[in-house]
């Protein structure tokens, strides 16, 4: 392993680490397995293939950590694979699992790592929480990152996949996940403003029932990102040392530009109040929480039927994000939920309402009204 400068002119991810020792045994032909040890905790790599190999696949667990991936080992096979096709793999074990920044920041300083060994081209694989590691993973490495894939990810600390820009990105998820929706992923792909969301049938969150499937996708997929022809600068240092720009700053749209649409539920009286005097509308609960609570068209229904089941004193009003500007802000629910929902951080002027209409039930009292 190669040591970062210590005359203190080098401020990269690795050098932040402030590695204390480190030391490596070659497993078996072909895999290496590394330790890091660092204040902050130990960060473990099996490292697959070529050492100096310019295309790299970063492959990252969940909120528990671990090496071997989802799907019975997917990471180890994809590694052994991979490294037949001159394409490097470093599974990734955290320093601090769960601790959002300082996962991301073990990618950024695993990146730097294999950058100083010639890889230029990444792509970048988490499940679960490692989604989020992922997504802001590829956004700080930017036009060195050739695809972000999210596996049963989770939308919390996806906020950052607007950065993506046109990184492509493939989300993967189960429709019989026991741990997060598939509207998590749903989520993250309206975030980035694209994607391509695969909805494995019968699937669980750890995918072991389509490994068959996800294998051969993932074997096609990645080596064609890596192939694709790349931009201006792709093949600069991807710590930004050689004077590229730094990694993540790409122009990209804001949140509300990646959304059609945001739903609120009103409560009817408020919201006829806040009508006849030209609004802005400001519902009570906005005192205690300092926003207005929203969905998304794909969280609108369930929110209707599970925080409002019976109440027929609604209205539904639906918002133009882009007439909302910086005061839409994505967050985990208030119950601390993974998945993100859309609040508004200001009183909703009328200006930024296409419409609203009482909100209609079923005879079984359910709400089936999506537009």
């Amino acid at each position: 392993m190669q040591d970062p400068a210590d005359d203190g002119t080098d401020r990269s991810p690795l050098r932040a680490l402030d590695v204390l020792a480190a030391q490596e045994v070659t497993v078996a032909p072909g895999l290496r397995h590394l330790e890091l040890y660092t204040m902050r905790g130990l960060l473990t790599l099996l490292w697959h293939g070529d050492p100096t190999a310019e295309h790299v696949v970063l492959a990252m667990g969940g909120a528990m950590g671990g090496l071997l991936g989802p799907a019975d080992g997917l990471y180890h096979d994809l590694g052994t694979a991979l490294a037949e096709r001159g394409i490097g793999t470093i599974r990734v074990g955290y320093r601090r699992p769960d601790d959002l920044s300082t996962c991301v920041h073990d990618l950024a300083a695993v990146a730097d790592l294999a950058g100083r060994s010639g890889a230029r081209r990444f792509v970048t694989v988490g499940h679960s929480f490692g989604g989020a590691v992922a997504v802001q993973t590829g956004a700080l490495l930017g036009t060195h990152c050739a695809g972000v894939v999210t596996l049963a990810t989770q939308s919390a600390g996806c906020e950052r996949a607007e950065h993506l820009a046109e990184t492509p990105l493939l989300l993967v998820h189960g429709d019989r996940d026991e741990l997060l929706p598939l509207q998590a992923s749903e989520m993250v792909r309206l975030l980035a403003g694209h994607g391509e969301l695969v909805v494995l049938p019968d699937t669980g969150h750890l995918l072991r029932e389509a490994g068959v499937e996800l294998r051969q996708r993932l074997l096609v997929w990645i080596p064609a990102r890596l192939d694709e022809p790349t931009g201006p600068g792709t093949h600069g240092d991807p710590t930004g040392r050689r004077g590229d720009a730094a990694p993540g700053v790409n122009a990209a749209p804001r949140h509300a530009d990646t959304l059609a649409t945001v739903f609120h539920l009103a409560q009817r009286d408020e919201w006829i109040d806040a009508v006849a005097v030209g609004g802005p509308y400001t519902p009570s609960a906005f005192a205690d929480d300092g926003f207005v609570h929203c969905s998304t068209t794909l969280q609108v229904e369930r929110t209707a039927n599970t925080w409002f089941a019976g109440r027929d004193d609604l209205v539904l009003v639906e918002l133009d994000p882009t007439m909302l500007g910086d005061t839409l802000v994505f967050e985990p629910g208030s119950l601390g939920e993974a998945e993100l929902f859309p609040h508004v951080y200001a009183p909703i002027p009328l200006a930024a309402v296409r419409d609203a209409a009482p909100l209609r039930r079923d005879r079984a009292g359910h709400v089936r009204l999506l537009r």
